[in-house]
């Protein structure tokens, strides 16, 4: 009775575990998988941990016994299929079957899961020597030129041809003879901007008048780049006389490569510097000019180099010159009314005026305050 009534515990927790989990326990590696000859291939062993519905801990792989078990080796997650050369007139796929297991603890318990997937490796004399991976700027096609190895295939070449095999991102590619066109498209911000298709190339090779039929197949991936931006705003103000320092800051900030910026054109008074590890634009603005546009432009270009792609932008920076207030005929001390300081420290105030320049010298005097200050004249 004891067995019988544990048996039907365990039986109604898996299945309440079944109930709460999100999906069952898959080796989500792809399951075919091919080398050049005498070529090793590593191949990394996933599974659908972040779908299961709990906590996963204890995850490991196990390769089974089989025919070609000895051609594998397994060290944590990485399955390597170890190098075999090309056999003529033979089969040169091989084959092993992996075991999951781990355990997932949700709030009633931990179980453990197990499955099993079978990875087959072919070995091919043919194989596309063109790079697995590219990249691009967002809205620029990419043209990839396929290659094979040709000239190391033990014979007199044939009938090359490459052909598009159908997958999800198979309408972003065109393929024309050996040139492969990934179409233009924009980057999409938290989404996955890379796009793969499968490609098969065919070939006859004649050995000693006989002629051979090989083919192979490999999936190229395009990654597409945000462009680059200059984030830093377009319009700013500032008062005549005075200086505006404004930081140019771009969406690439921090990548591998720095960004560098140029002034194309602009109507005076800018200044591209680069401060304390930082590109900043300063400007010096004139005198209002009543009844005139007070508006000052520069274009800016930003450039920069991401995986190889030349990236480059251009931004038009508009600074708006507006009158002095204190400036309207009259007599004012224009150092700011309100400062304030640590306890037990002193504190120098300048004492500035809109006059300051004229012809005569400005005087001051204290006229009232409560103790603690001193009214000085320094170096000028």
């Amino acid at each position: 009775m004891k067995i019988i009534k544990l048996f039907i515990t365990s039986m109604l927790l898996l299945s309440s575990f079944q109930t709460f989990a999100a999906e069952p326990l898959r080796i989500t590696t792809a399951a075919d998988f091919s080398t050049p000859e005498n070529e090793s291939k590593v191949i990394e062993l996933t599974i659908n941990e972040n779908h299961l519905g709990g906590v996963v801990s204890n995850q490991g792989f196990e390769k089974l016994t089989g025919a070609d078990a000895d051609k594998f080796t397994l060290a944590g997650n990485k399955l390597t299929f170890i190098a075999k050369a090309f056999k003529a007139r033979s089969d040169n796929t091989y084959r092993v079957k992996i075991k999951a297991t781990v355990d997932v603890t949700i709030f009633f318990g931990t179980f453990p899961l197990e499955t099993e997937k079978t990875i087959t490796v072919t070995v091919t004399r043919l194989h596309i020597t063109t790079a697995s991976n590219f990249s691009t700027p967002e809205n620029k096609s990419k043209v990839i030129e396929l290659t094979i190895n040709e000239n190391h295939l033990g014979g007199a070449v044939s009938n090359q041809g490459f052909e598009k095999l159908t997958g999800a991102d198979a309408d972003k590619f065109t393929l024309a003879g050996n040139k492969l066109t990934f179409i233009a498209k924009a980057f999409e911000a938290g989404s996955d901007n890379t796009y793969r298709v499968k490609i098969k190339a065919t070939v006859d090779v004649t050995i000693f008048f006989v002629r051979f039929p090989f083919e192979t197949e490999k999936t190229i991936t395009v990654t597409v780049i945000e462009k680059l931006r200059i984030a830093t705003a377009a319009n700013f103000s500032t008062l005549e006389k005075t200086q505006k320092i404004i930081p140019l800051t771009t969406n690439k900030d921090g990548k591998e490569n720095e960004v560098s910026f140029a002034i194309i054109e602009g109507n005076g008074g800018f200044l591209l510097e680069y401060r304390g590890g930082r590109n900043r634009l300063s400007f010096m603005a004139p005198d209002f000019k009543e009844g005139q546009s007070n508006m000052y432009h520069i274009t800016i270009r930003a450039s920069t180099v991401e995986n190889n792609n030349f990236l480059e932008t251009e931004k038009t920076f508009t600074v708006t010159v507006t009158k002095n207030p204190d400036d309207d005929g009259g007599f004012h001390i224009t150092t700011a009314a309100n400062i304030s300081t640590l306890e037990k420290t002193q504190k120098i105030i300048p004492l500035t005026t809109n006059k300051d320049g004229k012809e005569n010298e400005v005087s001051f005097a204290i006229i009232e305050g409560n103790g603690g200050f001193l009214l000085e004249y320094r170096g000028g």
